[in-house]
């Protein structure tokens, strides 16, 4: 039941953010963290779900492990900022802090990873960004 009221309340945000173009800011300073979100958010499965063809049918607005503590970020897209504290950190484990006030904002494990809830067990993407952390602006 838990899990449905997730996927729902993720459902109604995909909704309200189609055809929209979204940042995300830090959620201490609001400094600008990622400028365009909308093909870099991913879910657990690494299915896009800010972008602007989700729920015509697409894949991922029917997939029921989108976490709604975190945004995953899908790999090889991510800002400077981001790719810069996991080169540091040798592409292991660690938290990801905002460049501007260094108040913790996420983390990524390359080591271990994390499966979804789902009988599919995928891995879920390895960077992700809290939530509670960020501010998801319009632009």
């Amino acid at each position: 039941m838990q899990q449905e009221d997730s996927c729902e309340r993720s459902r109604d945000l995909i909704s309200r953010v189609k055809d929209s173009s979204f940042r995300l800011t830090c959620g201490h300073c609001s400094r600008e963290l990622i400028g365009q979100v909308e093909d870099l958010i991913v879910d657990a499965h690494g299915l896009l779900c800010l972008n602007s063809t989700v729920g015509e049918g697409d894949e991922s607005s029917n997939n029921n492990c989108t976490d709604t503590a975190v945004w995953f970020l899908k790999e090889g897209l991510w800002p400077d900022w981001i790719t810069q504290q996991v080169d540091e950190s040798g592409w292991t484990k660690g938290r990801l802090s905002c460049f501007a006030c260094k108040r913790r904002v996420g983390a990524f494990d390359f080591v271990h990873g994390g499966q979804c809830g789902c009988p599919e067990k995928q891995l879920r993407p390895p960077v992700q960004l809290t939530k509670a952390k960020v501010d998801l602006k319009r632009r």
